[in-house]
């Protein structure tokens, strides 16, 4: 609904992003400060403005667009859907030109995290030719690689690693941390620190782990967490009963609480670079060996069997095997919901599920308090 709280975080978050970013374009440009470091700031700044946008418009669809940070105007009205797709494609195109291919920060953003996102737009916009061009820039930058062991690319001991493009680092401090062991774990769990629950617990549930094909590590025992020992030294089957547990980020020993784990949280890797290039050009020439060869490298480092050209005869097959390696690929990561929009599988999968879903749910209601604040916005 218009008032679950969380949809109402996202607007303010996307907006406090979007206001930051405007705060240094409008202060950087004609600035006394070298033009390395000017370039630099609003390379950043567009990106993550870019970001904020596109994360506004997957879920709400167009909403009001500000590019200053003291706009004459403060109840502007929803967008249309070109000027939000021109927002979102000028500002990553911007900020590409502007930013560097390395950054001496672990986490600030770079050329190639830039082109990832902006791929990702083109990919769920259907813009298929852009995709695969975007992409195949991304790969030709000779700049990442997938990380040997799926089973700890997620690990705080492995944080920066080449299959990196786009994080949001965390650390134990507070208001640094993410939530991932207090939104998923029972109280029961035997934690190496001080972690904490919230009375809440994401399962993965059976038929998606027995989906994996035998010997796949992405549904390793150490990523799907089929049953633990719990503190009273008795094994709980979470298998059986509820689901399992996604345990692919690996614990933090040194997290205090429910929302302070260290694990950074991956926004764009360079599987997801490959599975679109993939992707894209299936959707543009139908099964093709280039697609064949890029889902193999993802699926080589998940040890299962290669796949064959032969095995697809339509663009249809292909595509269906393609969501598929994805839903393995990225579970736990906030990606199928865009996945499905964009496959035409989100409203289908959910009446045969049971649920009353109509077209509109595609996107979530613009929260009610922005409603409240703003009567230019439907």
């Amino acid at each position: 609904t218009s008032t679950f709280w969380p949809l109402n975080n996202h607007w303010n978050i996307c907006y406090d992003i979007i206001y930051n970013a405007n705060v240094v374009l409008d202060n950087t440009e004609g600035s006394s400060f070298s033009e390395e470091f000017v370039a630099e700031m609003r390379g950043e700044a567009l990106a993550l403005r870019g970001y904020a946008y596109l994360k506004l418009f997957e879920y709400f669809g167009p909403t009001p667009i500000h590019t200053s940070s003291s706009p004459e105007d403060l109840l502007l009205p929803r967008a249309t859907e070109a000027e939000m797709m021109d927002r979102i494609e000028s500002d990553f195109l911007e900020a590409i030109d502007l930013l560097p291919v390395d950054q001496d920060l672990f986490g600030r953003v770079t050329k190639g995290g830039a082109m990832g996102m902006l791929a990702r737009y083109y990919l769920n916009t259907k813009q298929w030719q852009k995709a695969a061009d975007l992409t195949k820039d991304v790969i030709d930058l000779d700049k990442y690689s997938l990380f040997p062991d799926y089973t700890t690319l997620f690990h705080i001991a492995n944080e920066g690693n080449d299959e990196v493009l786009w994080v949001q680092p965390c650390n134990s401090a507070t208001g640094l941390g993410n939530t991932l062991v207090g939104l998923t774990f029972p109280n029961d769990f035997p934690f190496e620190g001080t972690q904490a629950t919230f009375p809440a617990q994401i399962r993965i549930p059976n038929w998606f782990v027995d989906s994996y094909e035998p010997g796949d590590t992405r549904a390793d025992s150490t990523v799907l967490l089929k049953s633990y020992v719990n503190r009273n030294g008795a094994v709980v089957d979470a298998y059986g009963s509820f689901g399992s547990f996604p345990l692919k980020y690996g614990l933090d020993p040194s997290a205090q609480g429910g929302g302070s784990g260290g694990n950074d949280l991956p926004e764009m890797r360079y599987a997801d670079i490959l599975l679109m290039r993939a992707e894209a050009l299936n959707e543009l020439n139908g099964p093709n060996q280039e697609s064949i060869d890029l889902i193999n490298e993802v699926r080589d480092r998940a040890k299962i069997p290669d796949m064959e050209l032969t095995d697809f005869s339509s663009k249809e097959s292909l595509r269906d095997a393609i969501f598929q390696e994805r839903q393995w690929e990225f579970h736990f990561e906030d990606l199928t919901r865009i996945d499905m929009i964009r496959q035409g599988t989100f409203i289908s999968d959910a009446i045969s599920r049971g649920i009353k879903a109509d077209s509109h749910h595609l996107l979530y209601p613009i929260p009610q308090a922005e409603i409240d604040a703003n009567p230019n916005v439907t």
